[in-house]
């Protein structure tokens, strides 16, 4: 037996009594789990009737987690006046927040390409790269802040 099922069979008896709210992790047909938040509500006696709330808590919780992980690479940007320092803090807090095992950046630095490498629990390494391994000329270009097709990330 899943479970969510003993969860919600004690949420429905305390609702008897009055109101239950709670979270469960619900499994799909297709095998998917999506956690769930519950409100029940629950006439007493048998055969009475029972009210069920249930709001899918993925959404929310992504933002949470996109909050936080955004508010650590912003403190981890802040945490160094030296800018390999700070880029490399903040990359580190993003690999941590994503559980990588490793982090490599290709960035321009003073003019020339770098390749930046981040591993945990270890201090990061730049290389600077030769000219026939730089990246096309076009991504040093600033093209600006743009915004994101939430249709072509996916």
């Amino acid at each position: 037996m899943p479970a969510f099922l003993d969860t919600l069979g004690r949420g429905l008896a305390l609702a008897r009594d009055g109101s239950w709210f709670g979270e469960v992790d619900l499994v799909r047909l297709d095998g998917d789990t999506v956690p769930v938040e519950l409100s029940l509500a629950a006439g007493s006696g048998e055969g009475a009737p029972a009210v069920v709330l249930c709001r899918d808590l993925r959404a929310s919780r992504r933002r949470a987690f996109e909050h936080q992980l955004t508010g650590q690479v912003d403190r981890a940007l802040l945490s160094s006046t030296e800018p390999r320092e700070a880029i490399a803090a903040a990359c580190q807090a993003l690999a941590t927040g994503l559980k990588a095992l490793r982090v490599i950046i290709l960035t321009r630095f003073s003019g020339a390409w770098e390749r930046w490498e981040n591993l945990p629990d270890n201090p990061p390494r730049f290389i600077a790269l030769s000219p026939e391994l730089s990246p096309p000329a076009h991504w040093g270009r600033d093209g600006g802040v743009r915004e994101l097709d939430t249709e072509d990330a996916r």
